[in-house]
């Protein structure tokens, strides 16, 4: 097994060696930089090749410990779909015993823990259990087909389709932005913001215009801008958007905003459309819209993205303990700072 950095080329080649049912944005490098930047963590990945139609890439970010100790960092996959990826022809029994293997590298270099983000079609979640993972499922994602379908807006929702002919009626538009438009990317950001303010997110999802800038460099990744006709003379008006990930097979939404002024005009059922619209034209046989902020299937945003497409799909998050006595140094002492408070993450120390 060999350890590659971000700017290794050998990341590079190993990714546009796979085939392209696996050749997916969340494990090229520029994804793993994008988000090593903003959590702080150190973008790295492991690669093996047992032959040459077998291969095995998977990054990770290390993240230092919160608490002085034992042990080095936690491993996590970047925010996204990842995880430990096999290439090719590779049997179960194979798959576990790298899995297993991979426990005693990952604790030689000083990991006490991982934490993964399992892809929903890439990442079997029992193959990680056999080897020595806790899976979890977190979510349920939302998914639009869009091969051999004409009209792909017939699986949506009667009230989403509705919507997109008001906002088609208000005259509203898309583009995908040229690559390094500052000033759509700004508009991107400042949008975003608005939208996390009115939605009152978490800090780890306030990202700076340092991410969206990065996670643009990754070769599939798309800035769509859905724009309102402006006042006669002057130019349309930026009033959605949103970063959509294309890979051969599949197409996947990543971040998106609105500006809530503009409501009546429907600009984010339309901005669904957009997405839809490019993923198709690209040849994507389906857009995963993501889920809900939790698995309970009343939840809001779960119910609002389950307008826009009929399939639903299960997605999974894994974590292994690799140094037990250094994983319980770090739980205890997050109890001892925080005494009135209770951690249901995997990864406690970090709630």
């Amino acid at each position: 097994m060999q350890l590659i950095a971000a700017g290794d080329p050998l990341w590079d080649a190993a990714y546009s060696a796979l085939p392209p049912e696996s050749r997916e944005p969340y494990f090229h490098a520029c994804w793993s930089a994008a988000s090593g930047a903003w959590e702080h963590a150190d973008p790295e990945a492991i690669l093996h090749r047992p032959s040459v139609d077998k291969t095995f890439l998977y990054p990770f970010l290390n993240h230092p410990l919160p608490f002085a100790g034992t042990g080095h960092h936690d491993i996590q996959t970047p925010y996204g779909y990842g995880g430990p990826l096999f290439a090719g022809d590779w049997s179960a029994s194979e798959k576990i015993a790298t899995l297993t293997a991979l426990a005693g590298t990952l604790r030689a270099r000083g990991a006490i823990a991982e934490f993964i983000r399992c892809h929903p079609d890439l990442i079997d979640p029992e193959d990680l259990a056999a080897a020595g993972y806790t899976t979890f499922q977190v979510r349920t994602n939302v998914e639009c087909a869009l091969k051999s379908v004409e009209d792909f807006t017939q699986a949506w929702h009667s009230a989403a389709r509705r919507n997109l002919r008001k906002a088609i009626a208000s005259g509203l538009s898309w583009r995908v932005s040229e690559d390094g438009n500052a000033e759509d990317l700004k508009a991107f950001h400042r949008l975003y913001l608005a939208t996390a303010d009115r939605l009152a997110m978490g800090a780890h999802y306030r990202f700076d215009r340092a991410y969206p800038q990065g996670i643009l460099t990754t070769p599939v990744a798309r800035l769509i801008i859905v724009e309102a006709p402006g006042a006669p003379a002057l130019s349309p008006i930026p009033i959605a958007a949103a970063i959509v990930l294309l890979s051969d097979h599949r197409a996947y939404y990543h971040l998106g905003a609105s500006d809530f002024a503009f409501q009546q005009l429907r600009p984010n059922d339309f901005l669904y459309y957009a997405m839809a619209s490019l993923a198709q034209r690209h040849g994507c046989a389906k857009i995963a819209w993501g889920g809900g902020t939790t698995n309970d299937p009343e939840d809001s945003l779960l119910r609002f993205k389950s307008h826009f497409g009929a399939i639903r799909r299960p997605v999974y998050c894994a974590g292994r303990i690799l140094n037990a006595e250094a994983f319980a140094h770090q739980q205890s002492q997050w109890r001892a700072a925080h005494p009135d408070r209770s951690a249901k993450m995997f990864l406690g120390y970090r709630a």
